[in-house]
């Protein structure tokens, strides 16, 4: 599934935390694909070349990453827990994240009432949606929940994860807003109406009706939920079997046949949509059955991409010398094989990628020609 570079999912920071920015559409790729893979790739390499200390190396730099994001959610959700409800902050402790909403939601919320909340968020950076959790599941779920978002609203609002705010603010019922006001307190209101009406009442001081229907918060603590797993995990086992996944990934795991044929053909990389795209005020720019091609966003494009299985010695030489030849060709594997050996900045290639270039058989090259590709095809000599 697609996604764009400008939904900023700053958004999903997870309780022990995580946070995404979104992949690139095909058509932003070649401008991107460096920044946006190249510690995978320098990791896929290094996996291969030094086996599993490498490994070790790389999750404990992802362990890194995690934990830096962590601290960043925290200081936006300390920011609301160190201040009293309806009360005097502790000025000492407050911490100057820019964040003073916080709309507490649970997807137990109907889905137009929480889609008009989302809305209203959109490009609201001092606005965080709060969910308490997600279950049981990994945390792809929440992920796919975002996406699902995004292919309603065209745009992701800035949502957390974080039950600890939940408990802080003893919050059982959603939705709820808790937002600092003019003279710097924090104030709690049960229900909403529209985001800028709800705090309209806050500073009111009207808190003593819900402004609107609310709904039980359905998602578990996700705290308590991670806690229960890191108590019952192998983590020898989960150590093993991260690093066997880990590698595979690198390795590559796509296996395809090679070209038959040499020969040239054209691609045009439609996609068409499931689902209306809306922009934040809710007006449909794209209908579900809108036939779109990324290309058309930038038809003047210079764009090559090589597909190759580094398994086969032809077509290491083969991207050696393509690479040469057109230095900026983005080069994607198959399989990774003595491609770690070639010095050339290199990819892994997943299925949801291949089935957007609708590629069959490798070597290919994909030439952008303004709002299509050129597919070239080669047989193995």
């Amino acid at each position: 599934m697609f996604t764009t570079k400008n939904i900023f999912v700053t958004s999903l920071m997870l309780t022990y935390s995580l946070a995404v920015s979104a992949a690139p559409t095909m058509n932003e790729l070649s401008d991107n694909a460096k920044k946006k893979s190249q510690a995978y790739s320098s990791s896929a390499q290094d996996a291969v070349k030094r086996s599993q200390s490498t490994i070790k190396q790389t999750i404990q730099k992802n362990g890194q990453f995690f934990n830096s994001t962590r601290k960043q959610a925290d200081a936006i959700a300390n920011r609301a827990i160190t201040g009293t409800v309806n009360g005097t902050p502790d000025k000492q402790n407050m911490i100057d994240t820019g964040v003073n909403t916080f709309v507490f939601v649970s997807r137990s919320i109907p889905e137009d009432v929480l889609l008009t909340l989302f809305r209203q968020g959109l490009g609201q950076h001092k606005t965080f949606f709060v969910l308490r959790g997600w279950g049981e599941g990994d945390v792809n779920q929440a992920f796919n929940w975002v996406e699902t978002v995004y292919e309603k609203l065209g745009d992701v609002p800035n949502i957390i994860v974080y039950p600890q705010l939940f408990d802080f603010y003893k919050i059982r019922r959603v939705p709820a807003v808790a937002h600092q006001d003019r003279d710097k307190n924090w104030y709690l209101i049960q229900g909403a109406l529209s985001i800028d009406a709800t705090i309209e009442e806050i500073r009111r001081r009207n808190f003593k009706h819900p402004l609107s229907r609310q709904w039980p918060v359905v998602e578990p603590d996700q705290a308590a939920v991670e806690r229960n797993k890191v108590s019952k995990t192998d983590w020898k086992k989960w150590d093993q079997q991260n690093r066997k996944a880990l590698a595979q990934t690198f390795l590559g795991t796509l296996q395809l046949p090679y070209s038959s044929v040499t020969e040239t053909t054209s691609y045009t990389p439609y996609k068409i949509l499931d689902y209306d795209v809306k922009d934040r005020f809710g007006k449909t720019i794209f209908p579900k059955g809108t036939k779109l091609n990324p290309l058309d966003a930038d038809p003047s494009g210079k764009r090559t991409f090589l597909f190759v299985d580094g398994t086969d010695p032809w077509q290491v030489r083969f991207t050696l010398n393509l690479v040469k030849r057109l230095p900026d060709t983005t080069v994607f594997y198959t399989r990774l094989g003595n491609l770690s050996e070639s010095g050339v900045e290199i990819y892994p290639l997943n299925e949801a990628f291949r089935k957007s270039f609708g590629l069959q058989t490798v070597p290919s090259v994909y030439i952008q020609s303004g709002n299509k590709f050129i597919v070239k095809t080669f047989k193995r000599k």
